[in-house]
């Protein structure tokens, strides 16, 4: 099967997901499916993964959508993320008051994962966040192990703002 397609097979533990575009496209309609909270730990993000048109369209969306709906975003340098990953740090500045960012803790560096969690109760994993194997589902169990790691982490995080500074 070709690296771009997508679905491998379904288990208890999610569906799996190889290629890059496979992971890529499987992003938009798990955000489409938030109620009220996405969150997403991103080390290093691979940009084709968090800066493409329909990941960044749909987080806006999201966003937008609802006064209460809240974005968490957990990377390892804001710095390097809106240098990098140009729409979604745009997405961060225009919609601010929704989409709140942290640095990583130096407790936490190293983490090769990437994933995003919907509401809670559902996820998208990618073991290791540069890779092109991952595996999405709402599996109880691991999206609440993922939660936790989440909160963890959050808890632990340096709050970081795209805002420009005005003088």
């Amino acid at each position: 099967m070709p690296e771009s397609r997508a679905v491998n097979q379904e288990s208890a533990e999610g569906t799996g997901l190889r290629g890059r575009e496979a992971l890529r496209d499987a992003m938009p309609p798990l955000l489409a499916r938030a109620q009220r909270e996405v969150a997403v730990f991103a080390a290093r993000p691979e940009p084709s993964y968090l800066d493409n048109e329909r990941f960044v369209a749909e987080l806006a969306a999201f966003a937008a959508r609802h006064r209460q709906n809240l974005v968490r975003l957990l990377v390892d340098d804001p710095v390097v993320l809106a240098r990098e990953h140009v729409r979604l740090a745009e997405v961060l500045r225009r919609l601010s008051d929704a989409i709140q960012l942290r640095g990583i803790a130096e407790h936490d560096r190293g983490r090769p994962d990437l994933f995003v969690l919907i509401d809670r109760r559902e996820y998208l994993l990618l073991p290791d966040g540069s890779g092109i194997d991952g595996r999405h589902g709402a599996a109880r169990r691991e999206a609440i192990a993922l939660s936790e790691t989440f909160e963890d982490m959050w808890a632990r995080g340096i709050p970081a703002s795209l805002r420009p500074l005005g003088l």
